[in-house]
């Protein structure tokens, strides 16, 4: 093991690329020193995934390089304990040896990258540079993610998010993903008729090899264009969530940020320590209640959960379902008042949500104007721009086929 340190620091600045070394011996250390760029950052050296998950705990790489040269079989076994122990982490296999049926066995046992040495060190180069401008680019200027969390179960939390998130596709056609992040029951594909063979946990497996036109391949698309994504709800996959770690799923929504023009999150209304993360990260919540004392009183608690798992109060606005409707008991002013936030919608009952809702239909579909639609149009608006040209239609190629 090489033991001397490369270009840069080796701390927490955040600045350089951040990369971990396994196993790899020096000459292809050296390798590595030449192909980095300027200012990259060794955040662990070790002989193990264990040893280099054991350093990593501070200092999250953008990612590990593993060797899988000639007597090295142990790799095989390694690099899916890595996947475990450094849950999203991009890891690049690199090797002197160029085999076809190694390079598969790489690519089904989760490596990003391939590379043989010294032969691609052109490559190895490239591909340390791209990371390096992705980690450079991904501080500000993200698309937004709205989170959508009901006061309580029964006030419209997933109606409100799926027709919220429709308005927002009419405006940018197959550039809007919405995330069924509800760990108790994630509807969305029932409430949309829409098949989910692609979930969250395949983003969180992938994510540092799903680029946009990958994902935009595989995703499931209700018809209207719209990208959907739940959880998965098999007992198997939410076990292997519970493995990866909250930050696993904060790394998909990136993904998911960096690849739509607007992400709605249906967050349910359970308060749960899955969710709290993701509606932290989020650019605005929406909280959904109903103009009742039953439903105030509920969202006074998930305001007080959500302020608690580090949502900011100024990123917090109320919705108000069935407004004006005969089971209503407040005023506006009263609602605002007692939760200390302000209400940006207030959605009108609509008798076309239900027969929507039986067909898998969006309402920004319909033909009609309703004030319903006009009140979710209007809140929509400012999340996105008008669209400039016509969508560009994504093929799925011979990978993203692969993929699926």
């Amino acid at each position: 093991m090489h033991s001397s340190k490369p270009n840069g620091v080796n701390g927490s600045d955040g600045r350089g690329l951040r990369l971990a070394l396994v196993g790899l011996p020096d000459n292809v250390v050296d390798d590595v020193r030449t192909a980095s760029p300027p200012g990259w950052i060794e955040v662990a050296s070790e002989a193990s995934p264990r040893g280099v998950a054991a350093r990593l705990a501070p200092h999250g790489p953008d990612a590990v390089l593993m060797h899988a040269g000639p007597g090295t079989d142990h790799v095989w076994t390694e690099l899916p304990e890595l996947r475990r122990l450094v849950p999203g982490c991009r890891i690049l296999l690199l090797s002197e040896v160029k085999d076809p049926d190694q390079i598969l066995r790489a690519m089904r046992e989760g490596a990003s990258e391939y590379i043989v040495l010294p032969e691609d060190l052109g490559e190895l180069a490239r591909c340390l540079a791209d990371l390096a401008s992705t980690r450079g680019a991904s501080g500000g200027g993200s698309h937004p993610v709205i989170a959508v969390v009901g006061a309580s179960g029964g006030v419209g939390t997933t109606t409100f998010a799926v027709h919220l998130a429709g308005e927002m596709n009419a405006r940018r056609p197959s550039h809007v993903a919405l995330v069924d992040v509800n760990p108790v029951a994630p509807d969305v594909g029932v409430v949309l008729d829409v098949e989910l063979p692609f979930s969250l946990l395949d983003v969180m497996r992938n994510v540092h090899r799903l680029d946009d036109t990958l994902l935009h391949g595989v995703v499931n698309r209700h018809p209207t264009g719209l990208a959907v994504v739940a959880l998965p709800e098999d007992e198997e996959a939410r076990a292997e969530i519970a493995r990866l770690g909250t930050g696993a799923p904060l790394r998909a929504l990136e993904v998911l940020r960096r690849s739509f023009e607007a992400v709605v999150l249906d967050c349910g209304s359970v308060p749960d320590p899955y969710t709290a993360p993701l509606a932290a990260s989020a650019d605005r919540v929406l909280l959904v209640v109903h103009a009742s004392m039953v439903s105030l009183k509920n969202a006074l608690r998930r305001l007080e959960w959500l302020k608690s798992s580090g949502v900011r109060g100024e990123a917090i606005s109320v919705v108000v379902n069935r407004h004006g409707g005969r089971s209503a008991r407040l005023k506006d002013g009263d609602i605002e008042e007692s939760l200390g936030c302000a209400i940006v919608a207030t959605l009108p009952s609509d008798s076309a949500v239900g027969t929507a809702l039986d067909d898998g239909r969006l309402l920004a579909a319909e033909k009609s104007l309703t004030p319903l639609r006009r009140e979710l149009a209007r809140l929509s608006e400012p999340w996105l721009a008008p669209p400039a040209r016509a969508p560009r239609k994504l093929g799925i190629g011979l990978f993203a086929r692969l993929f699926a």
